[in-house]
């Protein structure tokens, strides 16, 4: 238990660490405020997949770290949707599966998590990165954890200038099944949406 908290309390910290402006704080507590919401979610459609309880906690605990490569971006970066960035922009913000799962492999707990943070923007028609995975090479896992993501992402306004609704969030991710996710993981989420959420706001 102290090993998780721990967790959540440096993925708190990662990405507000670059910066010391008043404006970069609040960037930081911006993209803080959802990990945990989507360590949750991802977490509870493992479990409707099926997964195992060792998979569930180490997709809670990717889910808690999954913005940690994005430590030293520029305030301007953090706060600009991922559909409006340049080219340059866009390389830099890839990198941060690659820097994330850097940064937690010299941790012998978290190697699984590691692998998972890379993965975290895989696709199963094989458009994602960083590795251009296709099929069963993304893992179920490594799903539950980008369909959480992109599902708080579209609401949040880090995906596209538009903040999306609950509603429209989740027409998202059905629209992705079969392209960015195999069908039974989007059909675990929708039901994982119906569960009592384990990490509650205090």
């Amino acid at each position: 238990l102290t090993f998780f908290i721990a967790i959540a309390t440096v993925s708190a910290a990662a990405v507000v660490v670059g910066g010391g402006s008043d404006e970069q704080a609040e960037s930081g507590v911006q993209l803080v405020a959802t990990t945990p919401q989507v360590a949750d979610l991802a977490r509870r459609t493992a479990r409707r997949m099926g997964l195992g309880p060792r998979v569930e906690e180490d997709v809670h605990s990717a889910g808690l770290l999954h913005e940690i490569g994005k430590i030293g971006f520029p305030d301007a970066l953090l706060r600009k949707p991922v559909s409006t960035m340049n080219a340059e922009e866009i390389a830099r913000y890839r990198r941060h599966t690659l820097n994330g799962e850097a940064a937690l492999l010299p941790l012998g707990q978290l190697q699984h998590v590691a692998r998972l943070v890379r993965s975290q923007h895989e696709r199963i028609d094989g458009k994602g990165f960083p590795d251009g995975l296709s099929g069963n090479a993304v893992g179920l896992a490594s799903q539950a954890l980008s369909v959480a993501s992109d599902y708080c992402a579209a609401q949040s306004g880090r995906m596209a200038e538009q903040h999306f609704s609950p509603a429209q969030a989740l027409q998202l991710i059905r629209g992705g099944a079969g392209t960015r996710y195999e069908p039974e993981i989007v059909e675990a989420f929708e039901l994982a949406l119906t569960d009592e959420p384990e990490d509650k706001p205090r």
